[in-house]
């Protein structure tokens, strides 16, 4: 199975890739493939020549490379059988995801830890499952992929 790691990063002290640390190495404990877009496109930025310290600064990335980025996130949540939203904090890019996610129909997992979700992403997580951290969603991950893995 593969999980796609979805979440806030422009803005963000660590561009959101903590929590996508912990969760990637207990997944792929779990013997989950994990996608991970703190890391894929770590690698498209590095290649284009953008700067460690203009990594939250999207709105300034070349047109091309803001669409090639667009357009890898989406085919790999396409290809996955589960995402791991992790909602701190509206985001384009996320409810865009979610979006995408929601209309063909893949299961959406949010955490969230104390956080406001209002509009859009509320009515998705609400057709979904929520989790108030990621203890509960690894309990829950290990009952039910226990036999799909």
């Amino acid at each position: 199975m593969k999980a796609y790691l979805c979440g806030s990063m422009t803005g963000l002290k660590d561009q959101g890739a903590g929590w996508r640390k912990k969760i990637t190495k207990w997944l792929v404990k779990q013997g989950y493939k994990v996608y991970d877009p703190c890391v894929k496109e770590l690698g498209a930025l590095k290649t284009n020549g953008v700067t460690r310290k203009n990594y939250a600064r999207w709105e300034y990335f070349p047109q091309k490379l803001q669409e090639h980025i667009i357009r890898t996130d989406l085919r790999a949540i396409l290809t996955s059988e589960l995402i791991i939203c992790y909602y701190t904090r509206p985001s384009t890019g996320t409810v865009s995801e979610l979006t995408w996610a929601f209309y063909h129909n893949i299961p959406i997992y949010f955490v969230l830890t104390g956080s406001y979700v209002e509009g859009w992403p509320l009515t998705i997580a609400n057709r979904n499952k929520v989790f108030s951290g990621f203890a509960d969603l690894k309990d829950f991950m290990k009952e039910k992929y226990a036999k799909s893995k």
